[in-house]
């Protein structure tokens, strides 16, 4: 396995960006109140983890523009 030649900038890159979100968003739902959990529908949670999971892979086949230093920075 090899790292990709602009690894030390992977926070620019969205599907990166993305897979945080996804994390925080899961991290935070461990820590809702049971009574709140129960209030939303449970089809709601399960698109929202669809989408989350299907948000980096898009972010992943976007155009991002450049993500590298340009060529005369240090």
């Amino acid at each position: 396995m090899k790292l990709i030649d602009n690894w030390h900038r992977a926070h620019r890159m969205l599907s990166v960006q993305l897979v945080a979100l996804d994390g925080a968003v899961r991290f935070a739902w461990q820590n809702v109140p049971a009574d709140l959990k129960a209030a939303i529908p449970a089809m709601a949670v399960t698109v929202v983890a669809y989408v989350l999971v299907a948000l980096p892979i898009i972010g992943r086949l976007i155009d991002q523009g450049e993500t590298t230093a340009p060529k005369d920075a240090p």
